[in-house]
């Protein structure tokens, strides 16, 4: 499958950090696995829990769909 991010964010209640770019690298060197922490992304708030969201796009059997996925830092997202 082909995967294209339209937009990723690592956030705190405070502030967040845009990560779309960073996201589209990992998973253009073959990865389907993102790490969701501080040394992935840059720490947005340190000291406070942050949160991560990721929209794609894919294709499956010629057919696109889109998704939205979050998780908690600390955590490893499957696609």
């Amino acid at each position: 499958m082909a995967y294209k991010v339209m937009m990723a964010v690592y956030a705190s209640k405070n502030r967040g950090e845009i990560v779309t770019k960073e996201c589209q690298q990992i998973i253009d060197s073959g990865k389907t696995i993102i790490p969701v922490n501080s040394t992935t992304f840059v720490d947005p708030d340190p000291g406070h829990k942050k949160y991560f969201t990721i929209m794609y796009q894919f294709t499956h059997n010629g057919k696109p769909y889109g998704q939205t996925r979050g998780c908690a830092e600390s955590s490893d997202l499957q696609l």
